[in-house]
C-alpha cells in the first residue's frame, strides 16, 4: 500500500516552489504530453492525469484532486494543448506560451476541485479496469528493471526528476481517492522541490507496491482490490 509518511507532511507544510519543474523539464513533460499523448484518443485517466500534470508544472500549489475531479478544467487543458498551444519545434515559443496559456486556465487554489461526484476513483467516470492498468502501467515505469519483459526491450523508465515527481503523483491521486483520503498541494509541491526528494519518492513508491510482488491488473475488476492494492 501507498504510505504518505508523516514526515513528508510535516517538511512539506512549509515548502512552496516545486524546483525540479525547470523549464526544459517543463518543455520535455509538456511536448511529451502534446506529441504522444493529445494526439490519441484518450480515456478519462489519461486526460485527467496529462492536466493534471501540464498544470502542476506550472501552478504547484494545487492539491491532488484539482483536475482529478474537475472534467471541465481537464478538457480545456486537454484543448489547449491539443489546438492551442504552437508547435514544439521552436522550443522556447512553446514553454512561453505554455506558461501564458496553461496559467489562464488551470485551476485557482482557491476554487473548489470537486465539480462533479462521478469524477472520482468511486464515482463511475473512471473505469476501475482503466485505473487498474494505469496504475499498473506508471509502477512499471518507475519500478521495473531494465531486464523486465514487459519492456520488450526498449527501456523507458521515469527517471528524470519531473517524470518521478508526476508519475509518482499520479499513483498518490488515485491511491488516496480510491481509499477515501485527502491528498493536499504541500505534499505533491514536496515530491517535486529538489531532485533529492524525488528519488526518495521513487524508492519510497517501489518498496511500498513492489513490481515483483504487486500487480495492479488483479483490481481490473474491483475497485476494492485497487483501493487495497494501493
Amino acid at each position: 500500500m501507498l504510505v504518505i509518511h508523516p514526515a513528508i507532511i510535516l517538511l512539506s507544510c512549509t515548502l512552496v516552489y516545486a524546483n525540479v519543474y525547470t523549464e526544459p523539464a517543463i518543455f520535455e513533460r509538456l511536448c511529451h504530453f502534446k506529441n504522444d499523448g493529445v494526439v490519441n484518443h484518450l480515456n478519462t485517466v489519461d486526460q485527467a492525469m496529462i492536466a493534471d500534470g501540464s498544470c502542476r508544472m506550472i501552478r504547484g500549489e494545487l492539491d491532488g484532486y484539482a483536475l482529478w475531479h474537475n472534467p471541465t478544467a481537464t478538457g480545456e487543458v486537454i484543448t489547449a494543448l491539443k489546438e492551442t498551444l504552437p508547435p514544439t519545434g521552436k522550443p522556447s515559443h512553446f514553454v512561453l506560451t505554455a506558461h501564458d496559456v496553461l496559467d489562464n486556465i488551470c485551476p485557482q487554489t482557491t476554487v473548489s476541485t470537486r465539480a462533479q461526484e462521478e469524477f472520482t476513483c468511486r464515482g463511475g467516470a473512471y473505469d476501475v479496469e482503466v485505473m487498474a492498468g494505469a496504475m499498473h502501467n506508471w509502477q512499471r515505469a518507475l519500478c521495473a528493471p531494465k531486464i523486465d519483459p514487459e519492456w520488450e526491450g526498449e527501456f523507458d523508465p521515469a527517471y528524470q526528476p519531473q517524470q518521478v515527481a508526476l508519475t509518482a503523483g499520479f499513483m498518490c491521486i488515485v491511491a488516496c481517492d480510491c481509499n477515501e483520503t485527502m491528498l493536499p498541494a504541500a505534499i505533491l509541491s514536496y515530491f517535486a522541490e529538489t531532485p533529492e526528494n524525488a528519488d526518495t519518492l521513487q524508492k519510497l513508491v517501489c518498496s511500498s507496491v513492489p513490481w515483483e510482488f504487486v500487480d495492479f491488473t488483479e483490481a481490473s475488476a474491483d475497485v476494492e482490490i485497487l483501493a487495497e492494492l494501493s
